[in-house]
């Protein structure tokens, strides 16, 4: 194991994030993908506000007071959060479940929570009233929009005794009037089972290709920890490709230090990876290098990438 994959090179804070302004509503795109860090997503639709994953603290740990700090400060704020429909939760860790700001935008929303079976241990009913534990390939529907619950390759552990307890997994949003799809891979190795998620959702959406794919492309090295439980930037490609998606956002990287890599280091090998490939087989993958002013507004007619 190399010392270098150890002991990252970081810097102390990014202070120059200016924070996005969101619209309440989406008004002429079929949906609209708002990174705001790490494995915070905010999915736009005509009907709904989703949000993936969101963390916004200052640091991730105990209480948000111990543990890793938040390099870069989010792209939104939680003032700046229009009212949220729907929050999907693929793994129980500190850096994808948050439970001072869910307890905050429930509150605020009453938002419905989605997640792997076990998530009652974590989300109590005194404080989230509606949550759907799900299982694999469980799916659940709301007006036009379905959410499936599909496997991934990784762990999960929040506490010292809890590990495995809480079932992670990736989603895959249809919306069936628009025939639109949006897949969240969450944490996850490299395995076939990405290939096995795109047959699933063909037989869905009766296309052969995804419309937009979120994939994470950090906490990779030292390789021979966390090949079992994240993919690189280069198997992000190949995810990207085995999911013949039209458009890939990299996420899961620069905001907290919790794997080996430098800063900025998943990004320049995901340029290279990219380079290496031959002309005509690139497809658009995206990877946002800060959590600045960024939006994706996505039509199937039309793609436009504000980048």
């Amino acid at each position: 194991m190399n010392n270098g994959d150890i002991n990252a090179m970081w810097p102390k804070s990014i202070p120059y994030v200016i924070p996005l302004e969101v619209e309440k509503k989406l008004v002429n795109e079929k949906f609209k993908v708002i990174y705001i860090g790490h494995m915070s997503i905010l999915i736009q639709t005509k009907n709904f506000n989703i949000l993936i994953d969101p963390v916004l603290s200052n640091r991730i740990g105990l209480f948000n007071l111990f543990g890793i700090k938040r390099i870069i400060k989010p792209g939104i704020y939680f003032e700046q959060l229009p009212s949220i429909d729907f929050i999907l939760l693929s793994n129980n860790r500190y850096d994808t479940m948050d439970l001072n700001l869910l307890k905050k935008i429930v509150r605020r929303d009453n938002s419905i929570i989605l997640g792997g079976m076990n998530i009652r241990r974590y989300l109590f009913k005194s404080n989230f009233p509606v949550v759907y534990p799900l299982n694999w390939f469980n799916s659940i529907n709301f007006e036009n929009i379905s959410f499936y619950f599909l496997p991934t390759v990784s762990n999960s552990h929040r506490y010292f005794i809890d590990k495995n307890v809480y079932l992670p997994g990736s989603f895959f949003i249809h919306d069936f009037h628009t025939n639109s799809s949006i897949f969240y891979s969450g944490h996850s190795a490299y395995s076939k089972h990405i290939q096995q998620i795109k047959s699933y959702i063909s037989t869905v959406t009766k296309k052969d290709y995804i419309d937009f794919s979120i994939l994470p492309m950090g906490i990779y090295k030292p390789r021979a920890l966390y090949s079992h439980f994240h993919m690189s930037p280069k198997e992000a490609v190949i995810s990207h490709f085995d999911l013949n998606s039209k458009m890939s956002l990299g996420v899961g990287t620069d905001v907290f230090c919790l794997g080996g890599e430098k800063y900025k280091e998943a990004t320049t090998e995901l340029l290279h990876t990219l380079n290496s490939y031959e002309k005509e087989k690139k497809k658009k993958l995206i990877s946002l290098l800060y959590n600045q002013d960024k939006v994706l507004p996505f039509n199937i007619r039309k793609s436009n990438l504000c980048n």
